[in-house]
């Protein structure tokens, strides 16, 4: 049987977990402004996710929580874990206000059903996207704007989640040399956001190399 009380996988015990919070209440529409990241709803009509690189904001935990609150019911019979990925999942990190959060399953039959119980909580399908080992779905206006994905435990969409993950919260030089670019690059998210996702594909990439560097098991 799934559960959903395991570890993050790989995690590196960088940062505690926090306990669960239930969401009830309505959001403010974004501020632009540079100093603010507390605001967290793209356009309601056409699902816009918010335009800016903000300064960390702590409360992007408790957000987590409050979606994780919601998604637990949905999928607690078929996932393994619901893990907060992506910027606003390390302190410290500038970042779009958008909560990254991945509904980990064992397999493409788990797959399937979870698709089916979120998309009976709210949540449109949008299948893989182009990628291969998730499916993604829009997210629901009324909670905190946020990216949902089901991946299959141990996928590349997977892998790749949590070892950027690890590595921005275990090295504060690399996580700072990210924020640096997002915010550099951050006018190309009103623009052209494949180009924003392109300008720091590099960077990106090479910080993968080293959290799998540093996960191998070092042999004498």
């Amino acid at each position: 049987m799934a559960g959903l009380g395991r570890p993050e996988l790989l995690s590196s015990g960088c940062v505690p977990p926090a306990g669960s919070c239930c969401y009830s209440g309505k959001l403010s529409i974004m501020d632009d402004s540079p100093g603010t990241a507390r605001t967290r709803r793209g356009d309601e009509a056409t699902h816009t996710p918010p335009a800016v690189v903000v300064d960390y904001d702590p409360h992007w935990r408790e957000d987590f929580d409050m979606l994780r609150s919601c998604l637990h019911p949905l999928v607690a019979d078929v996932a393994l874990s619901i893990e907060h990925v992506g910027s606003t999942a390390v302190p410290g990190l500038a970042a779009k206000p958008i909560i990254d959060v991945d509904v980990v399953v064992a397999d493409e039959h788990a797959s399937r059903a979870a698709v089916h119980a979120l998309a009976s909580g709210g949540w449109t399908p949008e299948g893989d996207l182009g990628i291969p080992g998730r499916q993604a779905l829009q997210a629901r206006p009324d909670l905190p704007y946020h990216h949902l994905y089901v991946v299959i435990d141990g996928s590349q969409p997977h892998l790749d989640h949590v070892l950027l993950r690890e590595h921005l919260r275990c090295h504060p030089a690399a996580a700072a040399e990210y924020g640096a670019l997002k915010k550099r690059i951050a006018p190309l998210l009103r623009t052209d956001r494949q180009a924003y996702l392109e300008a720091k594909s590099e960077l990106v990439q090479r910080l993968l190399a080293a959290e799998r560097a540093r996960q191998q098991p070092h042999h004498l």
